[in-house]
Order: C-alpha cells, then structure tokens, then sequence
C-alpha cells in the first residue's frame, strides 16, 4: 500500500498523460517505479501535492520563513564544497555592475586552474506562482552585468516550464525547495497518501530540475544527497 521514495524523475511532454520516469539513480537506488500522472476526470492531484499543470512542482509552497529558507539553502551549499579549491558562501551580499548595485541571497566562490576565481549568483524566491522565464532572465542578465560565472535560482512555489528551458540554455540551475515528505508518491488512487512512519524524511528538501530533450529531469537534494548540486557546481561554466 505504500509507495517507496522518490530520488529523481523524468516528466516527458505529453498533450494528455504527461508522464513521470524515475532517473537511472532511482532504478538502481531501487526507490521507485515508473509512474504516471493519470489524466482521469475527478482525479484528485492533491492527494499528491502536486501542481496539476505542472506536475514536477508542488500544489503549495512549503512553511518557511526567510531566514530559516535561505540558511538552508547556504547549509547545502556549504555541505556541497566536495573536491572544489577554496569554496565558501556568503549570505547576503551586495554585488556591484554597470547597471547599478545587487543585492543578492548568497554568492559562491571557488577556484579552479589553480587560481582562477568562479563566483555564482544565488537567489531564493517565494512566490505564490511557479516562477517565470522572466525572472530567470533577470538573474542571467545579472550574471553578465557583474561578471559572475553560474547562477542558481531556488524557488518555494517551483518553475514554470519556459523558465526550466531558459536556465538549462544558459546553465542556470533551477532548484525547487519542498518540505522533505514531497519526495514521497503514492502510485495508487487507493494507496495512503501519507507516508509509513518507518520512511524518514529530513525536514526540507530540494528538486534540482533541468530541461533535457523535452522532459523535464528532477534529482533530489536534501542533507544526505548533495551529488547533484556538486556536479552542477563542477560542470561546464555559462
């Protein structure tokens, strides 16, 4: 009667069923099975809390205040710094570029080549909407204006679809911040929606989402799955 927990998923563009996939991870990690959305009149998506146009976000941002929000988000990141040379994250910081100053969440900085400084742009967004494609501009606009390399957006609310596009073009990593019991998925209609007392799930959670051949690709982040934000942070420069 109860599903197993959600690693990672592949929602491929579909007119009626869009459909879910678990990633390679989650087959071997043996978590989850292939699942998909039905598109059945009367089906309930708030059983699984899932936004119903956009299934890969949540139908409800999660409770957090601000601080608590963004000093998670750092904590990750710290906990991220893995092989990269002189990795630290200041929380909020003013960034100065041509077109004016930025206040910005937090700003990454390592070093790679033996000295070559990279600096990474990170906002936390809690909207009541899944953010757009234009906020994902403005930060990559910000990007060229003060001369920072990467940009991360973490988003309460999750990402429309033109904004998952958009950022994955221009290596921006969109990461949707959840409460930790979003990782779990009922497959069933009949199956308890809430999950056995014996799964335990850290009290946040994030989905680092990317567009990828026309499906939208999540990988888990939380305390003890940190690997997909280090290869982000370890991959190819925007």
């Amino acid at each position: 009667r109860h599903a197993g927990r959600v690693i990672g998923f592949r929602l491929r563009r579909a007119i009626a069923r869009p459909t879910i996939r678990p990633t390679e991870s989650a087959r071997r990690a043996g978590y989850c099975l292939p699942f998909e959305l039905p598109d059945l009149p009367g089906y309930d998506y708030s059983v699984m809390k899932r936004n119903r146009e956009s299934p890969w976000n949540p139908a409800e941002s999660v409770e957090v205040t601000p601080e608590e929000y963004e000093r998670q988000v750092v904590e990750w990141l710290n906990n991220t710094r893995g092989s990269l040379e002189k990795f630290k994250v200041d929380h909020l910081q003013r960034i100065a570029g041509a077109g004016g100053e930025y206040e910005i969440d937090a700003v990454a900085k390592f070093t790679i080549f033996g000295g070559a400084t990279i600096e990474v742009l990170i906002e936390c967004k809690r909207h009541t909407r899944p953010v757009d494609r234009d906020v994902v501009l403005t930060l990559h606009s910000k990007l060229r204006d003060v001369g920072a390399h990467k940009g991360m957006i973490f988003s309460t609310s999750g990402f429309q679809r033109g904004a998952v596009e958009y950022a994955s073009t221009y290596g921006i990593a969109t990461v949707i911040f959840v409460d930790g019991r979003f990782q779990y998925l009922a497959f069933a209609r009949n199956c308890d929606p809430e999950p056995p007392n014996s799964i335990q799930f850290p009290k946040f959670a994030g989905s680092l989402i990317s567009g990828e051949n026309g499906s939208i690709i999540s990988r888990l982040v939380d305390d003890k799955n940190l690997d997909a934000l280090a290869k982000w942070l370890e991959s190819s420069l925007s």
